[in-house]
């Protein structure tokens, strides 16, 4: 019997010490994980998603073809990819309790791919703490970045939300680059400044930017360097306002010392180009209040800024259209930056007044005169040959934007519907305010007009789908149009002039009122033949209509002699593969599907069987609890479809009875499911081994000191 309580005592401790192990093990795992640095969500499982329907999140890809992260031309190694739908946000949610980090960070924005399908256009992105709203960017402008830099110091959930911005288009595939926990707030985005030197803003980024096109840094919104009043800048900021719509830029500068905020401003060289004498408004603001400000600066003139910010938190810049109400404000805050005493030796002089003059010099008139002297470069018309109505000039001309002849507003080639015309005239309307060019052709005899018309190639890719109208008067009524003709279509005028004295071709803004209308009237020209001439000569012919893989192209010809023209078939072109995808789904126990489909039709051109995945064992669960008399039992499932994979039997336990107890001059002992053992007598001293001692009353020693008494019985 000392033999049976050694080994019992024994056992007890093996199992204390086992026990005081596992709890070791435990916080040694937890204090491992603590002391990782950083966090990437990335790498993480979220509790909840949600996005597009038949999507899934992507993690450290591009959730929709497992391409790289890419946003603001940079490529990031780790990230989160998603998409918000129409009416209902797309968000991730975590559960951070586990964690002591500090805070979160991400870059945020439109994946490029959605920019260049939608420049201009806007997502919101908003981070939840605990369920509280801690930091959000409404409305962040296609091709911009915003740094979330988030406290979630004892936070148990964190939230991202993206959301479509207020213009509610959908085209909105976002990205949360580096997005992690970590334990500091160091802002990785802004660079280190040594002291005494001055602070570029193009340098760092703002906490929050709102624009109808940029910001863009250093550059202008086509990668050119800044251009202001005749000077190149190497450092600046280049942005763009709506009416009723200010861009505006919002900086956190209460972690620098600097006192000074100094930047020249005005409309950039090419858009005075376009529209001299339009206005533009510039102010900057400190901690919320008016600091300074330019009102109705005209086109051509520049404004310096030198701000006091000693001990300020918050700096603004804001960008408005002046009170002309025009858009062709592309803006530069020139060498805008943070500096530490308010006269910049390297800056230029600063003579001219800070405000413009009281009354300053009207502006041109917008229109030509009626009758300007006749072009002494227009070239002698051939007799029988097409007059191209871009080598003459009309006697008036209105537009928002040119009229621009053989070449578009930036000087390139006019393009159109994938068709590049050497001959023709680009013009931009407004709505409202339709562009106009009146020609006198009195002194002409010819007898048709011909022109193809449609919105250039560059403002399709902007904006599909918009819409354009286009009237060509004859003599004052109005001989053909075509309303509403949709981005990305054309449309052909052949309309008889014959005898007429004035012709006007009139560009407007379709029914949806949108402004990004740049358009032409490609090979724009009056001729002598309507339809035929002696002998046809075929030019270049263009596309019309582009062959896909399900229908023939069309190829259209024109005659170089007479508007006449012809159209050829052009062959269906093969199926394009793509990249695998699921056709049926496979399962545990029966194979699936997949499909390669045509990246341009849809249609599969390809079919591979998909092996069944096999059942996953998931872990052990009790079906059957054991009972003191009864086996119990246990099974394993498949995690993914559930079926039962194995079964076993769980032994009975036992009994496990009590301390005795006196009951009627019996001693009694009670199990846990009730059954009953009796003893007679009441002594409450036992004899073992001739050993005679008390009873214990420990459970577990009773019970084995009772097994023990039963089985020498």
């Amino acid at each position: 019997m000392k033999r049976f309580f050694t080994l019992l005592l024994a056992a007890m401790m093996v199992l204390s010490a086992f026990a005081i192990t596992i709890m070791d093990v435990a916080a040694a795992t937890t204090s491992a994980e603590a002391d990782v640095d950083e966090l990437y969500l990335s790498d993480i499982t979220p509790t909840s998603w949600k996005m597009l329907d038949g999507c899934t999140p992507g993690y450290n890809v591009y959730y929709e073809d497992g391409t790289p992260l890419l946003l603001a031309g940079v490529t990031y190694d780790k990230g989160l990819s998603t998409h918000p739908g129409g009416g209902f946000d797309a968000e991730f949610v975590y559960d951070i309790s586990g964690y002591d980090y500090t805070t979160f960070t991400a870059i945020v924005g439109k994946t490029d791919r959605y920019v260049a399908a939608l420049p201009g256009s806007v997502t919101s992105f908003h981070v939840y703490v605990d369920g509280a709203l801690a930091d959000e960017i409404i409305d962040l402008v296609a091709g911009q970045t915003y740094t979330f830099n988030v406290n979630v110091d004892g936070a148990s959930e964190l939230k991202l939300v993206t959301g479509g911005g207020s213009d509610n288009i959908t085209c909105d595939g976002s990205v949360w680059a580096n997005a992690k926990l970590s334990y500091d707030k160091v802002d990785p985005v802004v660079p280190p400044v040594e002291d005494g030197k001055a602070l570029y803003l193009s340098d760092t980024r703002p906490k929050s930017a709102t624009a109808f096109s940029g910001p863009f840094y250093d550059v202008n919104e086509q990668g050119e360097a800044l251009l202001l009043d005749g000077t190149t800048y190497e450092k600046g900021i280049w942005t763009h306002p709506m009416p009723d719509r200010e861009a505006e830029l919002i900086y956190d500068v209460s972690g620098f010392d600097y006192t000074t905020f100094y930047a020249v401003v005005g409309k950039e060289q090419k858009y005075v180009n376009a529209l001299p004498g339009s206005r533009l408004t510039f102010r900057v603001y400190v901690d919320g209040e008016l600091a300074d400000e330019v009102v109705d600066l005209v086109a051509g003139e520049t404004h310096v800024f030198k701000i006091d910010i000693t001990g300020a938190s918050e700096l603004k810049l804001a960008t408005g259209c002046g009170s002309d109400n025009i858009t062709c404000d592309g803006s530069i805050w020139a060498n805008a930056k943070l500096c530490y005493d308010k006269v910049d030796p390297e800056d230029p002089p600063v003579d001219p007044p800070v405000d413009p003059p009281v009354d300053p010099p009207v502006d041109p008139p917008v229109d030509p005169p009626i009758d300007p002297p006749v072009d002494p470069e227009d070239p002698p018309v051939e007799p029988g040959k097409a007059l191209y109505l871009s080598d003459t000039r009309p006697k008036s001309a209105t537009a928002f934007s040119g009229p621009f002849y053989d070449v578009n507003e930036q000087g390139e080639e006019l393009l159109l519907d994938g068709y590049s015309y050497e001959k023709g005239i680009w013009t931009h309307p407004m709505p409202g305010k339709e562009a106009e060019s009146i020609y006198d052709i009195s002194g002409y005899d010819y007898t048709v007009f011909y022109a193809i018309v449609g919105k250039e190639e560059k403002y399709v890719n902007a904006l599909p789908g918009s819409l354009l109208t286009f009237r060509v008067y004859v003599d004052g009524v109005l001989a053909d149009e075509v309303v509403d003709l949709v981005a990305g279509e054309t449309h052909v005028f052949k309309v008889d002039i014959t005898d007429a004295s004035e012709l006007k071709l009139v560009t407007g803004c379709g029914s949806d009122n949108i402004t990004c209308d740049g358009s032409i009237w490609a090979d724009a020209k009056l001729t002598t033949d309507a339809d035929h001439c002696a002998e046809h000569v075929w030019g270049e012919g263009r596309v019309v209509k582009a062959p896909t893989c399900a229908e023939v192209g069309q190829m259209k010809y024109q005659c170089t002699n007479c508007i006449g023209d012809k159209t050829e078939e052009i062959p269906v072109v093969p199926h394009t593969p793509g990249s695998w995808g699921i056709g049926e789904q496979a399962s545990c126990t029966e194979a699936g599907t997949k499909v390669q489909k045509c990246t341009e039709c849809g249609e599969v051109v390809d079919t591979t069987v998909w092996d069944a995945k096999g059942h996953t064992p998931g872990t052990w669960l009790t079906t059957k609890n054991p009972t003191c008399t009864e086996a119990g039992k246990k099974e394993q499932t498949c995690q993914t479809c559930g079926t039962v994979l194995e079964e076993e039997e769980i032994p009975a336990t036992g009994h496990f009875f009590g301390d005795w107890g006196v009951v009627d001059g019996q001693q009694v002992r009670v199990c846990e499911c009730g059954e009953q053992e009796f003893k007679s007598g009441c002594a409450s001293l036992v004899s073992v081994d001739g050993v005679t001692m008390m009873l214990l009353t420990t459970g577990m020693v009773t019970f084995l000191l009772s097994k023990k008494k039963r089985q020498e019985k």
